[in-house]
């Protein structure tokens, strides 16, 4: 993995399709970094990593217009071995509208199997006893950030380096158990409903749930407002406003006046922000 091409424009973007149909790769596998409210509103693609078996590549869908990421998302042509992938097919669908083509979700194969525990990391240790290193370090990481230190790249395409070998193996004993016409229902039952809109978390959470009707009306109106000036200025929605203050808020045990709001906000706005809190709690 030292060794890996970092494709930054449309050029290069092109110039990579081609290779493809150039040398009849059918197959690649690939993974995606991205930021999820963590250090800027919304979520946003920051990364892509690709491996076709024999090189590896990085695609910074920064530096590169939606119109060429949307062609090679598209592409049915090219089977993409991916793990784990509701959360990145939603990425794509809202971030550039389009549905993620021709993906095989190795995740699959170890929900058919039954192999515990399921996550990527357990699966290469399980299977092929690799150790992912350094993970709480760079699940922090900022990627929205350029440039991006090699050290982080090299993690990145650690996920796309193994799953050649992990369907390889999988397929194998899937075959052998004889639950190949259960895989084949699996894939078809499994069409992602990339439409849907994503409840946020905060609302499946029991705290959530556990509020009087009149409190969950008062929360749901102030994670609202909390969402429109996050996206005005470009915020984590919880660095502005902390889900943990929301609940303070309608359950009494913190004043509006009191509630810790992100430093990036002017003291004008602040105000006009305790006074519409101050609104929506009477």
């Amino acid at each position: 993995m030292d060794n890996f091409t970092l494709i930054e424009n449309e050029s290069g973007l092109i110039a990579f399709r081609n290779y493809l149909h150039r040398e009849n790769i059918d197959k690649i596998s690939m993974d995606f970094e991205g930021d999820y409210n963590l250090h800027a509103y919304g979520e946003k693609l920051c990364l892509i990593q690709i491996f076709d078996g024999k090189r590896y590549f990085i695609i910074d869908p920064l530096k590169i217009r939606n119109e060429e990421l949307i062609l090679f998302f598209e592409n049915k042509k090219i089977v993409k071995y991916m793990y784990g992938t509701e959360s990145d097919i939603s990425l794509i669908y809202k971030q550039y509208g389009v549905k993620l083509a021709s993906v095989f979700d190795q995740k699959i194969l170890v929900d058919l199997l039954e192999i515990e525990p399921r996550g990527l990391d357990a699966i290469l240790k399980n299977i092929l006893n690799i150790e992912t290193k350094n993970k709480k370090k760079f699940q922090m990481l900022n990627w929205l950030r350029r440039p991006i230190d090699k050290e982080a790249l090299q993690y990145a395409l650690n996920d796309v380096a193994y799953l050649f070998q992990i369907n390889a193996i999988l397929m194998d004993r899937i075959i052998k158990e004889n639950k190949y016409n259960d895989l084949l229902l699996s894939i078809i039952k499994r069409d992602f409903e990339v439409e849907k809109e994503r409840v946020p978390g905060v609302f499946r959470k029991i705290e959530f749930k556990n509020l009087a009707k009149g409190k969950k009306d008062t929360f749901t109106k102030i994670h609202a407002l909390r969402d429109e000036i996050a996206r005005e200025y470009n915020l984590p929605p919880n660095n502005l406003l902390s889900n943990e203050a929301i609940f303070n808020l309608v359950n009494g045990m913190e004043s509006p006046g009191k509630v810790r709001l992100d430093k990036k906000i002017t003291e004008k706005t602040k105000n006009e922000i305790i006074e519409r809190l101050k609104g929506l709690l009477t």
